[in-house]
């Protein structure tokens, strides 16, 4: 029986996290004025005019976007909400991406049982999401119900979560390989067997059907292809995302003498082969993965794990990787830390850390104060260089976990395997 002293105890205790969550809502509605990135000026607020004025499909295709659709279509809905309640485009838009980033950390630490995880995701996110304005977060809450439908066998709605998100951002796809490897594993593995199991293949495939029929109305096909087109050739080696070809593409600027001209963080490559071989060097770590993943991954953990190192391999060794990119390395890690055990904890720290300085460092706490600039000194610049090895140092810690540990110790029993359905 729990003593009058343990009582109190556990009283101070939520009390404190009652406290310290509130503090992260106070926060998060602090940094609603601060005016993001250029992204917001030069993306989003035209983007949203465009629809306006000439309607999804055709503003759409006069963005010559690399986004998906459902970008615009999010973008659109905001707008019409915000004009509806007599705010500003602006306005709506931060408290959009407030509400989400909020939303995102409850069911964080909903999921995770643990609502210390939910408060520090609250906090990890705030620079991206809210002072700084990217749109990452809007993909959030679909990814977070994919994973928890997925790690219930709930096939077809994960599906459609899983699609949802990826009608918003390309970046999605890069983990999309591991759930389907993930799904046939449970499909050959799961308590569901014959004719059932095809059904579940079916309903796994028509789970995505409304997403990709909503966005293939709103805009035209060839569009859509235009914009993934776009977004995979990229001509810079990186587009300050902190990495080793950052510090390649630094160098390669200093050799020059243009370090310091003003060019705007080299966004253009000095030597366009490079750009072929660090894709196929990324192609083929990648696809490693992959790999490795059908061979040994066994249960939720195991997937959690390889998307995350399936993921930084896109962000340590790709191209064109720009500074807001880690920002689902960083979820990732924070899935595993919720669903794992502390000995994540580390590494997500980590990563979290990583993602943000990555953004302070080139855009500043209101995403207008670079700390960081084109004429930033050697010294100065050295600290990007730094980062970008310990990035790669934790990508290669993350591949020779995934290499050596025995998954088969944290798949689940087959008692408690999920039971696919739809």
């Amino acid at each position: 029986m729990p003593t009058a002293a343990s009582k109190t105890d556990t009283i101070v205790r939520r009390s404190f996290i009652v406290m310290i969550a509130l503090l992260g809502v106070c926060a998060t509605v602090i940094f609603i004025p601060l005016m993001g990135t250029t992204d917001v000026d030069e993306f989003w607020v035209k983007w949203t005019q465009k629809t306006l004025e000439y309607g999804l499909r055709e503003g759409y295709a006069q963005a010559n976007t690399d986004y998906p659709p459902g970008s615009f279509i999010l973008l659109f809905l905001i707008a019409k909400v915000s004009t509806a309640m007599g705010a500003s485009l602006f306005l709506g838009l931060k408290t959009a991406l407030a509400a989400t980033t909020v939303l995102s950390a409850a069911l964080i630490g909903w999921w995770s049982r643990n609502p210390l995880i939910g408060i520090a995701t609250l906090f990890a996110l705030l620079l991206n999401t809210v002072a700084q304005a990217y749109l990452d977060v809007f993909l959030l809450p679909f990814v977070l119900a994919g994973m928890w439908l997925l790690e219930r066998g709930r096939m077809g709605w994960a599906a459609f979560m899983f699609t949802a998100a990826l009608s918003i951002k390309w970046q999605p796809a890069l983990i999309a390989i591991f759930v389907v490897i993930y799904a046939c594993d449970l499909f050959r593995h799961g308590s569901v067997t014959g004719q059932k199991r095809v059904q579940s293949l079916v309903l796994l495939g028509v789970g995505a059907l409304p997403v990709v029929a909503v966005c293939l109305v709103a805009v035209s096909p060839q569009e859509i292809i235009y914009s993934f087109n776009r977004a995979t050739g990229h001509a810079a080696l990186s587009y300050q995302g902190l990495n080793p070809l950052w510090v390649l593409q630094y160098f390669q600027y200093q050799s020059a003498g243009l370090v310091g001209s003003g060019t705007e963080f080299y966004y253009q490559s000095l030597d366009p082969g490079l750009l072929v071989i660090a894709k196929r060097i990324f192609f083929v770590v990648y696809f490693g993965v992959v790999g490795l993943f059908a061979w040994r991954g066994r249960g939720f953990r195991s997937l959690l794990w390889f998307s995350l190192t399936g993921y930084l391999t896109y962000c340590v060794l790709n191209v064109g990787v720009h500074e807001n990119h880690y920002f689902w390395a960083m979820i990732l890690a924070i899935f595993i830390a919720a669903r794992s055990s502390t000995s994540a904890v580390p590494m997500t720290v980590f990563i979290a850390l990583s993602a943000n300085l990555n953004l302070y460092l080139f855009y500043g706490q209101d995403g207008r104060s670079p700390f960081i600039s084109p004429a930033s000194g050697p010294a100065t610049m050295m600290a990007t260089v730094v980062l970008s090895l310990l990035n790669l140092g934790c990508l290669i810690i993350c591949v020779l976990r995934c290499a050596l540990h025995d998954f088969r110790s944290d798949a689940e029993p087959s008692a408690s395997r999920p039971v696919v359905a739809s």
